[in-house]
Parts: C-alpha cells; sequence; structure tokens
C-alpha cells in the first residue's frame, strides 16, 4: 500500500475551521435558538401545543431584548389560538435571527 503524499489531505482554510472542499458544512451549523424556531415553524399546523414549547425554550435562551419581545408576542397568538398570525411573527423571527448573527459575523 503506498503512503499518503500531501495532496491528498485538504488544504484548510484559513479564515474557516472547516475545509475549502467542503463550503456546505460552513452553512449547516445551527444554533439552538435558530433550531427552536424553525421546528416551532414546522411544527405549528400540526401540533401548536409542541410549537408553544419549542418557542418558549427560544425565549428561555435567548438574551436578545428585541428577538424575546417577537417571541412573547407569538407564545401570546398562540395561546389564543392565532395560528396563522403567530406563523408571520415565527417567520419575522427568524428572519431577524438570520440577520443578527450575519451582522456578528460580519468581515471587518
Amino acid at each position: 500500500m503506498k503512503p499518503f503524499s500531501a495532496d491528498y489531505f485538504p488544504k484548510w482554510n484559513k479564515r474557516s475551521y472547516f475545509p475549502k472542499w467542503n463550503k456546505r458544512v460552513r452553512f449547516m451549523i445551527v444554533t439552538d435558538l435558530e433550531f427552536y424556531l424553525r421546528t416551532a415553524r414546522a411544527a405549528l399546523q400540526t401540533a401548536p401545543d409542541k410549537a408553544t414549547h419549542f418557542v418558549q425554550r427560544g425565549l428561555e435562551s435567548t438574551a436578545d431584548p428585541r428577538l424575546a419581545r417577537r417571541l412573547r408576542t407569538i407564545l401570546v397568538m398562540l395561546k389564543s389560538s392565532h395560528h396563522a398570525a403567530a406563523a408571520r411573527w415565527l417567520n419575522r423571527a427568524i428572519a431577524y435571527d438570520t440577520l443578527r448573527r450575519k451582522g456578528r459575523h460580519a468581515a471587518p
């Protein structure tokens, strides 16, 4: 068996911990908060009680007052059975969280 050459191993990107050959991995990492919000949005139509649980966990895990205010509004809508409005507000909360994380990791 031949030994591996230096070209066999991937070259590492200096800006990221992930190799250049697998750029999709960088975009697949999901934070806990994003997981809670996206799962709540997916479960909203079929299981609103589970969606309420995930929004509550998202509210407990965030320290951002703007996002917390949005999540409290979503909880009130879910408890009063306004699922369509809660879905719209969940989309807004997910968009806000995405923009907030993009701003944090922007290149100088």
